[in-house]
């Protein structure tokens, strides 16, 4: 057996008080010491820290994925509960909130294993909220599915790559790009930067969200571990999460994370979640900021805004490896052929795939011990 290291987790109840809505440490985490993973994925982890985008090979992000799985598996054993509990909840229609997050991979992982409140997550680039397609439908479908009172939470971040090419694009005059993915995403981002694109989005949620539900906007700034309330009067709920995120970045943060954050995005994979996952695709491989590129796709398949997240991640990142990852069911499989079929309609990733440059893992999600297995062996 390895000699591992010890990893804290930190523990957020819904029924802790806040104080002016921060949270004491003392009261607020929970330690829970656990094998962190084997040397081999801290190796690969500490290799991917370390270098530049393609730092891993497509083999090496597989590895590195199931490697952080296996860390995910020991924290829902400690925790008490499992993954299948947390997803019925969200099947009876009895999740507690819904965060609408961008793609990019430097944000912050939003839940982790030991959870009191049941939330799920929607990643779409520029955390935009489309009028129409498959990721209109996600957001809908997750809103409708939380309890009476539940909450829409719009998480923005600073220096969202997606607003930036919004603002190079208005200014040249909104011309076409030659890619309808991204043409579609320009038009969907609104405002000159990541806080009028956040309050723009939030406003178009007055036709998602259903009245008996809260919705809010915040912006997540990496460099300083804050985020800024972009909503008057937030709802307690967001002064929870929020509590539980800053302190979370403090404890991650060995000074250097906002200055690495800021150099680059270097994601070693791209990895596209169901929408009906019980928890982030963050957490279920125990990922690192900056480790994946993650977008949301369902049994409707993958729209033009999860295309431009997937071309954005292998054309411009580098990205070698895609990984599909789902609650595993008799559906599961037919659902991954969709995701595939649509992915080979994008003509440079295509190519990638057919000369081998770019390796798809298929990934069905064990809900019973929160195990990852590849459903291509």
């Amino acid at each position: 057996m390895f000699k591992i290291p010890i990893y804290h987790n930190i523990i957020m109840s819904s029924h802790i008080k806040t104080q002016k809505g921060k949270p004491r440490e003392d009261e607020t985490k929970k330690i829970l010491h656990m094998p962190l993973s084997s040397s081999r994925t801290i190796e690969l982890k500490e290799k991917h820290r370390a270098g530049g985008q393609g730092a891993l090979s497509a083999r090496e992000s597989r590895e590195l994925l199931l490697g952080g799985n296996k860390a995910h598996q020991e924290k829902v054993v400690a925790s008490g509960t499992t993954p299948k509990s947390r997803y019925n909840k969200i099947v009876a229609k009895e999740a507690d909130y819904l965060t609408v997050v961008c793609s990019d991979a430097r944000n912050q992982t939003l839940d982790s294993e030991d959870d009191k409140l049941v939330g799920l997550q929607i990643r779409v680039a520029g955390n935009v909220i489309p009028e129409s397609g498959v990721s209109r439908y996600e957001i809908e479908e997750a809103a409708e599915g939380l309890k009476e009172g539940g909450l829409v939470l719009i998480t923005a971040h600073i220096k969202c790559g997606a607003v930036a090419e919004h603002v190079k694009w208005k200014e040249g005059g909104c011309c076409d790009t030659g890619s309808q993915p991204l043409n579609r995403l320009l038009e969907a981002v609104k405002g000159a930067d990541a806080r009028e694109n956040a309050l723009a989005q939030l406003d178009h949620l007055n036709g998602v969200v259903g009245d008996d539900k809260s919705v809010a906007a915040v912006l997540y700034d990496w460099e300083t571990g804050t985020y800024e309330f972009l909503s008057p009067e937030p709802p307690e709920m967001v002064e929870l999460l929020v509590s539980k995120w800053e302190l979370a970045h403090k404890l991650a943060d060995d000074g250097t994370l906002g200055e690495r954050l800021n150099a680059t995005q270097k994601p070693h994979a791209i990895v596209i979640g169901s929408n009906d996952m019980p928890f982030s695709v963050d957490t279920v491989f125990d990922s690192e900021q900056n480790a994946i590129f993650s977008t949301t796709g369902s049994e409707g398949g993958l729209d033009n805004y999860d295309e431009a997240s997937i071309l954005y991640a292998v054309e411009h990142l580098g990205v070698a490896h895609i990984a599909f990852v789902a609650p595993e069911n008799g559906s599961t499989g037919a659902m991954f052929e969709k995701w595939e079929e649509d992915i080979r309609t994008m003509g440079a990733v295509a190519d990638k795939l057919d000369s081998r440059a770019l390796k798809i893992t298929r990934l069905g999600y064990d809900l019973s011990n929160g195990a990852c297995k590849d459903m291509q062996e």
